[in-house]
């Protein structure tokens, strides 16, 4: 069994403690010795007979509250359905009302157009006389020429539009042409740099195969100057050891 914290309260200020408070015997008491444990007995039997009275008391009075809450919240979900429905069926009511004063409202000018309509027939069928002849007459010269301003206004745009494209389609060709004229001379100047490249290199090989052809010719004029002195040393050898000369 579970217990609220007031009933805890409750159950403690009844007995002092919580073990008699809940019809329990006192764990002191097990080492307490005496003669009057029968009369504490009997007295902890009547107490606990009370408190478990009061303890069903308090679980019917529980039960009762839980009970009245839930009735209390039932009647409260039913209120709030029955606002709901009343404000939907208000809303549905308003949009009728709504609905209808608009078809009223349509009807009535419809009606109006119509009896404008049949004024403006009665009106024309009467204007017979040369005044009303005269006046629609200028009416059809003033709505010809709202007509040919008009047309004029329209020409002189499309003019202004053909105008403004051919701008556009010069403005476009002179880009072009410009960037047609960027592109020739950066094709002009990457293949002067191209023809300055190759001329280099070219400058460079025959630099090169001078410096080679020197190197050769350098080492020809040593090769012919160490056979000289190879034969002048040989000469002197064989005048030394009084060689002829037709035996070598």
């Amino acid at each position: 069994m579970y217990y609220c914290k007031p009933h805890f309260q409750r159950l403690f200020k009844l007995k002092g403690n919580y073990d008699e408070g809940f019809g329990r015997e006192q764990h002191k008491k097990k080492w307490i010795g005496g003669g009057d444990g029968d009369e504490d007995e009997d007295g902890e039997d009547k107490n606990s007979g009370e408190d478990t009275s009061q303890l069903k008391h308090e679980k019917e009075e529980r039960e009762k509250e839980a009970k009245e809450e839930s009735e209390r919240k039932k009647r409260q979900e039913e209120e709030k359905r029955k606002r709901e429905e009343e404000e939907k069926n208000r809303k549905e009511e308003e949009e009728r009302k709504k609905k209808a004063e608009e078809e009223r409202k349509l009807k009535e000018e419809k009606e109006q157009a119509e009896r404008k309509r049949k004024e403006e027939a009665e009106k024309l069928a009467a204007a017979s006389s040369a005044e009303e002849n005269r006046k629609r007459d200028e009416e059809e010269k003033r709505k010809k020429e709202g007509e040919r301003k008009v047309e004029e206004e329209r020409k002189k745009r499309e003019e202004e539009e053909k105008k403004k494209k051919e701008e556009e389609e010069k403005k476009k060709k002179e880009e072009e042409e410009v960037e047609k004229k960027k592109k020739e001379v950066e094709e002009e100047k990457r293949k002067k740099e191209e023809e300055e490249k190759r001329n280099n290199e070219k400058k460079q090989k025959e630099e090169e195969e001078k410096i080679r052809t020197e190197e050769r010719q350098r080492k020809i004029q040593e090769e012919q100057e160490a056979q000289k002195k190879r034969e002048e040393e040989i000469a002197k050898v064989y005048i030394y050891n009084n060689i002829p000369f037709q035996n070598i």
